[in-house]
């Protein structure tokens, strides 16, 4: 029984003294979408909290650019040392049945957690008396002429294409394309 004491203390004491290496230098955290959204909001608080528990600086980088793509590829090409981490969102597995060089979200990387979901909701002017998407189609309230849809241009998903795509022909819904692009103007 002593030996297995002993062993557990010695094994407990090299896993303690082989964390306390790391990490020995700053860590980075990829945000692959621009300041201010919400891939960048939860990369900061996660690099928040990882600094205070680690007592190492974890920095947020911003690499945006090609609907995530840029970012990603930094990450899948980087050393697999543990000090460059990614936090993604839809884009990191849709984007390889869209675009052709993307990043392969099953073979190119290793999932470590689910930081948060997020829901999306569709809203209406209050004076509008709908509950729902149906109520919202067919009411009789609603100016067919002027009735409008608001995304952010070009559908950056296949979800979002394919909506963009259809929604207009299904109903009388017109899309209208923001100047917007997240948390920043587009440069278009």
């Amino acid at each position: 029984m002593k030996r297995h004491i002993a062993f557990l203390i010695l094994a407990f004491t090299a896993a303690g003294s082989f964390a306390a290496e790391y990490p020995a230098k700053p860590v980075r955290i990829i945000a692959p979408f621009p300041p201010g959204g919400s891939v960048d909001f939860i990369a900061r608080l996660l690099a928040n909290d990882l600094t205070k528990s680690l007592g190492q600086q974890i920095i947020v980088d911003n690499r945006t650019g090609a609907t995530g793509i840029i970012g990603t590829e930094l990450a899948k090409n980087a050393a697999p040392d543990g000090y460059t981490l990614l936090v993604n969102t839809l884009p990191f597995a849709t984007s390889q049945f869209v675009y052709d060089k993307a990043p392969d979200p099953i073979n190119d990387f290793a999932a470590v957690s689910l930081l948060c979901s997020v829901a999306s909701v569709l809203v209406v002017h209050p004076s509008l008396p709908v509950n729902s998407m149906k109520e919202l189609i067919d009411s009789p309230d609603r100016n067919r002429e002027r009735s409008r849809t608001a995304r952010r241009a070009p559908p950056r998903t296949p979800i979002s294409r394919a909506s963009s795509s259809t929604s207009s022909r299904r109903s009388s819904f017109s899309p209208c394309t923001t100047k917007a692009a997240g948390p920043r103007r587009s440069r278009r």
